[in-house]
C-alpha cells in the first residue's frame, strides 16, 4: 500500500469514525432530550428501541408508549401505544434558520390511543394561531381510538380500526377552534361507537373519506335501554328511538374556517332506505320544557351547515304511542317516503330549511308535504300538502286510544296551506269525502258517545256531496312544549273541525 492509499484509507477511517461517533452522540443526545422533556412534566415515555439516521433525518421507535400521569381530574390526559413509529425527512434548514419543524413523513403502525377529556365549563379564549409542525405525509395504519369524557370506564367514542393518510398536515398551537390544516385526506374508519346525550348511542360500521366524497354504511342510532326499562328511568316523557340507515353519501364535501364559525357542507347528500321507529309511553309525565322549531335549532348551532340538496330515498317512519301500560299502543306509519331537503345557517337565502316529501300513509293514503322556513332571523314557515285516498278505518287503532275518536269512510282529497311562526299558525283547508262518519268515544272506554257522534255526523250529512270540496279555516295557537310536527297535526285537526261546522262548499 503506497503513501497515497494509506492517506485516503486513514481519511476514510477518520470520517467513518466521526460519522459513527456523531451517530451515537445524536442518539444519546436525543435520548437525553426526551428524558429532559419528561423530567419536569406529568409525562411518561418509554420504548424498546430507538434508531436515528442523520443522513436521512429519520427517527424510528419500536414499541413506543406515551402516557400522561393523571395527577388531577381537571386536566386532559392520554395513553398512546405504538408498536412502530417512523419519522423521516426533518428539514434542517427550516429548523435552524426558520425555527419551524417541517417533516417529510410520519407513519404510525397499529397505534392504540386512549384520550381522557376534562370538560371545562369555562369559555375558551381564542389566541393567535402559531404553527407548531408541518408534515408532508401523515399516515396511520390499523389504529384504534377511544375518547372518555366521564369517570366511568366506558368510552364516549371508540373507533375499532382506522387507516388514514393526510397530505401537508399543519398542526397549530394556541388555537381554540380549528387546530389543523391539510390539503388532502383519505381515511377508512371501522367500528365506530359514540354516545349521543345520556340516552342514545350511535353505531357506524364503516366511514370512508376521500377528497371528493364521504360514505357511511350501516348507521344505527338507538336508545340504550329497552322500551320498558326506559320508561322506568324517565321522570319526563321521551321517545324511544331506533334509526337505521344502510347508506349515506356526502358528495363534494368541504370544511370552511370562518371568523364567526366553522362550516361543514356538501354539494349533495343521498340517504338510502332509512328506517325510523319511535315509541312514546304517555304514562310518563309530559315534558313541559320549551321546544324550539327547527329553524331556531339550526340557527343556534355553534358550527355552520351548508347542504343545498339532501335526497332521502325509500324511507319509512313508524310511531307508536301507549297511553296505558297494559294497552297495545296506537300506531302511525309512513312508507315509501322520498324527499328532497335543503339546510343552511350560514347566510340569508330565500329559505333556511326546505323540505319536499311524498309517501304512503297508513298503507293506503298518498301524502305530500312541502315545508319552508323562510329566514335566519325569524321562525316564519309555510307548510303546504295533500292527502289522497285516505281510508279512515286504518287510523282508528291510533285515534281510539289517543284522541277518543273513530272514523268511518274515506277522505278522497285533502289539501291544506299553513303559514305560521313560533306562536301561531293560520291557513286554509279543503276536503272531498265519501260516506264519512265520526264516532266520539267516551273518555274512559271505547264505547261510542252517541250524542256527540250524532251531532258531528249530522253536520257532515247535511253537506254530503262526493263531487264538492268542503272548506275550512285554520287558526291555531302553538303549544311551545310540543314539537313542530305536533303543531302541524293540531293545525290540521282544527281545520278538519272547521270543515264540519262550515257551510261553505263548491264544485271545482
Amino acid at each position: 500500500m503506497n503513501y497515497t492509499q494509506k492517506k485516503y484509507t486513514l481519511l476514510f477511517l477518520i470520517v467513518l469514525s466521526a460519522l459513527i461517533t456523531i451517530h451515537f452522540l445524536a442518539k444519546y443526545f436525543l435520548v437525553k432530550q426526551i428524558e429532559h422533556f419528561v423530567s419536569d412534566k406529568d409525562i411518561e415515555i418509554y420504548y424498546d428501541d430507538i434508531s436515528v439516521n442523520l443522513l436521512t433525518a429519520s427517527i424510528s421507535f419500536v414499541k413506543l408508549n406515551f402516557n400522561t400521569k393523571i395527577t388531577t381530574s381537571t386536566k386532559d390526559s392520554l395513553q398512546l401505544s405504538i408498536p412502530q413509529l417512523d419519522i423521516s425527512g426533518l428539514n434542517y434548514y427550516q429548523l435552524l434558520f426558520k425555527k419551524a419543524i417541517v417533516l417529510n413523513s410520519i407513519q404510525l403502525t397499529s397505534p392504540d390511543l386512549k384520550f381522557f377529556k376534562y370538560i371545562d365549563t369555562k369559555s375558551i379564549t381564542k389566541n393567535n394561531s402559531t404553527r407548531l409542525i408541518t408534515i408532508n405525509s401523515f399516515e396511520i395504519n390499523g389504529g384504534s381510538f377511544e375518547l372518555y369524557k366521564s369517570k366511568k370506564n366506558i368510552p364516549d367514542l371508540s373507533i375499532q380500526n382506522m387507516d388514514t393518510k393526510i397530505n401537508e398536515l399543519g398542526l397549530f398551537l394556541q388555537t381554540a377552534d380549528f387546530p389543523v390544516t391539510y390539503t388532502k385526506i383519505e381515511s377508512k374508519l371501522r367500528g365506530i361507537t359514540t354516545k349521543v346525550g345520556n340516552w342514545e348511542k350511535l353505531f357506524i360500521d364503516t366511514v370512508t373519506i376521500n377528497p371528493k366524497a364521504i360514505y357511511l354504511s350501516n348507521l344505527k342510532l338507538e336508545t340504550i335501554f329497552s322500551k320498558k326499562i326506559l320508561s322506568s328511568h324517565l321522570k319526563k316523557e321521551r321517545d324511544h328511538v331506533s334509526l337505521v340507515i344502510p347508506k349515506i353519501h356526502f358528495n363534494r364535501w368541504f370544511l370552511k374556517k370562518n371568523e364567526s364559525k366553522n362550516t361543514f357542507g356538501a354539494k349533495s347528500i343521498i340517504v338510502q332506505n332509512a328506517g325510523l321507529n319511535l315509541y312514546r309511553d304517555k304514562a310518563v309525565p309530559d315534558n313541559t320544557k320549551y321546544k324550539s322549531l327547527y329553524s331556531e335549532k339550526i340557527r343556534n348551532l355553534d358550527f355552520g351547515i351548508d347542504f343545498p340538496k339532501i335526497s332521502i330515498e325509500n324511507a319509512s317512519i313508524n310511531y307508536e304511542q301507549r297511553l296505558d301500560g297494559n294497552e297495545k299502543p296506537g300506531k302511525l306509519y309512513f312508507e315509501d317516503v322520498n324527499a328532497v331537503a335543503s339546510l343552511f345557517n350560514t347566510e340569508n337565502k330565500n329559505y333556511q330549511i326546505k323540505l319536499e316529501t311524498k309517501g304512503t300513509f297508513m298503507g293506503n293514503a298518498d301524502i305530500a308535504l312541502n315545508t319552508k322556513f323562510k329566514s335566519l332571523t325569524s321562525d316564519e314557515f309555510m307548510a303546504k300538502g295533500s292527502i289522497k285516498n285516505f281510508n279512515g278505518n286504518s287510523l282508528n287503532t291510533y285515534l281510539e286510544k289517543n284522541l277518543k275518536t273513530r272514523i268511518k269512510g274515506r277522505a278522497d282529497e285533502i289539501y291544506f296551506t299553513i303559514n305560521g311562526n313560533n306562536k301561531r299558525a293560520a291557513g286554509d283547508i279543503k276536503m272531498k269525502y265519501t260516506d264519512f262518519e265520526i264516532e266520539i268515544l267516551k273518555q274512559h272506554s271505547l264505547k261510542v258517545n252517541k250524542f256527540l257522534s250524532a251531532v258531528g255526523n249530522l253536520l257532515l250529512k247535511e253537506k254530503e256531496d262526493t263531487t264538492a270540496y268542503h272548506y275550512g279555516k285554520i287558526d291555531t295557537e302553538r303549544d311551545q312544549t310540543k314539537s313542530f310536527f305536533n303543531f302541524l297535526w293540531i293545525s290540521l285537526r282544527d281545520g278538519l273541525k272547521n270543515i264540519i261546522t262550515n257551510k261553505k262548499s263548491s264544485k271545482e
